[in-house]
């Protein structure tokens, strides 16, 4: 992975295919594997499932061929 550009909060980055494919599997298992509720899903990870899960909608669209 390499950092391209960080800009108004915003960072561009270059990832190979095999680091897209492990973020997108790693987003998918915190969005859908993790069996906590939602409340605390959020106290862990800081956003709610809704929103890891719309960041792994744009990663699966990335790590598709």
């Amino acid at each position: 992975m390499r950092s391209l550009k960080l800009e108004r909060g915003e960072v561009a980055v270059t990832l190979t295919s095999d680091e897209i494919l492990m973020l997108n599997q790693a987003l998918n298992e915190v969005a859908n594997g993790v069996q906590i509720s939602d409340a605390e899903f959020e106290t862990r990870i800081g956003f709610t499932r809704s929103e890891v899960r719309d960041l792994l909608a744009k990663v699966s669209a990335l790590a598709k061929p």
